[in-house]
């Protein structure tokens, strides 16, 4: 089954994340969010908040003033990369 999850920007203010499975950091310039399909959202600006984040439903809502965000794929485990 295909992990799908739904990104919406408010005018570069306010966004909503679905499927994230967990916080990897956060700061007022960075946000780093692990999403259900392992791979990870980077979320950088200014004044950025966590406004919600739900384990249970994986939503997230991300304030600020957001101007990039960029996917990073999943990453291999170290022991596969050892053994191929």
């Amino acid at each position: 089954m295909e992990n799908i999850h739904i990104l919406t920007l408010d005018n570069r203010k306010k966004a909503t994340i679905t499927a994230v499975s967990e916080v990897l950091s956060f700061s007022d310039k960075e946000v780093k969010l692990k999403l259900n399909d392992t791979s990870v959202m980077l979320i950088t600006g200014n004044a950025l908040k966590i406004g919600g984040f739900d384990n249970k439903s994986g939503n997230a809502l991300i304030l600020g003033e957001i101007t990039l965000i960029k996917y990073k794929p999943k990453e291999e485990s170290v022991l596969k990369k050892v053994f191929k």
